[in-house]
């Protein structure tokens, strides 16, 4: 009796594992991808901020007099 539920419990534990590891495995890309994606938005935004302070610097200059030597 004890031996069949070891071996039972044994059997089902031999196919539950593959499935937790594809599980496992599905996660582990659904974060690396995540991941990716806010390292693209955080690049994204890094541009933008580079861009505006670039259009700030040439009004900037644009807005000092002349000078005249």
């Amino acid at each position: 009796m004890i031996e069949s539920s070891i071996k039972t419990k044994h059997e089902n534990w031999l196919t539950d594992v593959p499935n937790y590891e594809d599980r496992l495995s599905l996660m582990m890309k659904e974060i690396e991808t995540t991941k990716m994606m806010q390292l693209l938005e955080t690049s994204k935004c890094n541009l933008l901020c580079g861009l505006k302070e670039s259009d700030r610097s040439l009004s900037n200059l644009k807005l000092d007099p002349v000078r005249v030597n």
